[in-house]
């Protein structure tokens, strides 16, 4: 991805749940395992915000990325019969190529 920004004035937007847990809902709401997975640390339990983040961060970095600024928000997830809605914590980085 990072072959298609311009090599001085592009810019990428990524945004992420933290902690990953890689997954996709499909028809239906089945879930199944994604078919590319992120190089990332596997993790007995979940991580920290703050680790996933700089996990995130390093991962970004080897693929040629570097971090200009990140910022944590909500994801605002659809709900079920129980709740209107869910809230996760999302981290949003703009990147650039890394020089």
């Amino acid at each position: 991805m990072v072959q298609h920004l311009h090599p001085v004035t592009g810019l990428l937007l990524v945004s992420i749940v933290i902690p990953v847990h890689a997954s996709v809902e499909g028809s239906l709401g089945r879930w199944r395992e994604p078919q590319q997975e992120l190089p990332l640390p596997l993790y007995t339990k979940p991580p920290s915000f703050e680790q996933g983040v700089l996990d995130v961060a390093r991962m970004l970095q080897n693929l040629g990325l570097r971090v200009l600024r990140w910022s944590r928000v909500p994801y605002i997830s659809a709900g079920d019969s129980v709740h209107a809605f869910y809230t996760l914590d999302n981290a949003v980085f703009v990147l650039e190529p890394a020089r």
